[in-house]
């Protein structure tokens, strides 16, 4: 791996590391879960196009996407086909320069 996306990758981990530790302090109302729902799918889905084997960063994005259910007051998950919907809807009008 070259020495940039090893730092490159590193910083993704204290990032979500962070992002864990964040949520960890918050309490969440449903639609608070369901975006961050949103959020995560998102990042699982641009990842493989930045870093080649995101297995760790999985495992970070599965953390938060944990604790937030977890800090949640009431946890409706959306279901996979309104996920899978709103970031398709979200890839069409994204472009990565």
């Amino acid at each position: 791996m070259p020495k940039f996306l090893a730092i490159f990758f590193t910083f993704l981990c204290l990032s979500f590391r962070t992002f864990f530790e964040c949520v960890r302090f918050c309490t969440f109302g449903t639609s608070g879960f369901q975006q961050m729902q949103v959020d995560i799918q998102f990042l699982r889905d641009y990842l493989p196009c930045f870093v080649e084997d995101i297995s760790v960063l999985e495992m970070l994005l599965e953390e938060v996407i944990t604790s937030t259910a977890e800090r949640c007051v009431e946890a409706t998950p959306i279901e996979p086909s309104i996920l899978t919907a709103i970031i398709k809807a979200k890839r069409a009008s994204f472009t990565l320069a």
